[in-house]
């Protein structure tokens, strides 16, 4: 499970292309981190992106992602590899026009840049705080 990112500019009709290492499927999962468990991203937005059968396999069959999921949305990659964000989704995520694709494996995230770098912030003091202790 490599975690890795990658800088990128919003591509025309607010497209964004999926990089080699993610890809490997046609049809993607799109929806937003309200629907992920886990402090460390509390009140921070952003959209993750998996493959639909990554999708089905992990996240569908648990009921209260479930009950939450009225904002996932299943679409096609396009000829050219890349995948629309809605707007509801860009608006959510406060996604401007330099954005941060990163992830493991299995999901990609995708993130406003000011938003990474306000993460990445955080976390680096929560790590030097934490070698303090």
């Amino acid at each position: 499970m490599t975690y890795r990112s990658m800088y990128q500019d919003l591509l025309e009709k607010r497209k964004i292309q999926i990089p080699s290492a993610w890809t490997g499927s046609n049809t993607w999962a799109m929806f937003t981190n309200r629907f992920v468990r886990g402090e460390k991203t509390k009140g921070i937005r952003y959209i993750c992106i998996c493959s639909a059968d990554t999708f089905y396999r992990v996240f569908y069959h648990d009921k209260s992602f479930r009950s939450r999921a009225e904002s996932v949305y299943i679409q096609p990659l396009d000829s050219e590899g890349k995948l629309s964000i809605l707007p509801e989704f860009s608006e959510y995520a406060r996604i401007g026009r330099r954005i941060v694709l990163g992830g493991t494996c299995e999901t990609i995230e995708v993130w406003d840049l000011a938003s990474w770098t306000k993460y990445e912030q955080k976390e680096s003091e929560q790590q030097k705080s934490d070698r303090a202790a």
